[in-house]
C-alpha cells in the first residue's frame, strides 16, 4: 500500500509540476471561456495545479476506495503530499544526472 501512495504520488509530480500539462490545459480553458481574447495561465484550478492538494485528495480517495483508511496512511499522504516539491527537484536531478552521463559517454565514444 505505501509503495501505491508514492507512486500515486510521483505520477502526480511527474503530470502537474514537470510535464507541462497543466498550463496547457489552463490556456486552454482561458481561452475557450474568453473567445480566445485571453490567453494566460494566471488563475488557480485547485485541486488540479497543485501537486500537494491533487496527492492528498487522489490518495485519500484511494485509501477509501480499497478500503484501507487508517490515521497512519493519513499521516503517510500529508507527508508525501508535503514533499511533492523535493520529490519534484530529485527527479530533475536524476534527469540532469542521467542527460550528463550520457553526454559524456558520448563524448568519450566520438
Amino acid at each position: 500500500m505505501l509503495i501505491k501512495l508514492l507512486t500515486i504520488c510521483l505520477v502526480i509530480v511527474i503530470i502537474v509540476d514537470l510535464s507541462g500539462f497543466i498550463p496547457t490545459v489552463k490556456r486552454f480553458i482561458a481561452s475557450k471561456l474568453t473567445n480566445k481574447q485571453i490567453n494566460t495561465t494566471d488563475f488557480r484550478l485547485k485541486p488540479f495545479d497543485c501537486s500537494f492538494c491533487m496527492t492528498f485528495w487522489t490518495c485519500l480517495i484511494y485509501i477509501i476506495a480499497v478500503n484501507q483508511f487508517s490515521i497512519f496512511l493519513v499521516l503517510y499522504i500529508l507527508c508525501l503530499s508535503l514533499l511533492t516539491e523535493p520529490f519534484g527537484r530529485i527527479l530533475l536531478l536524476i534527469k540532469d544526472l542521467l542527460l550528463k552521463l550520457t553526454d559524456t559517454i558520448y563524448d568519450k565514444l566520438v
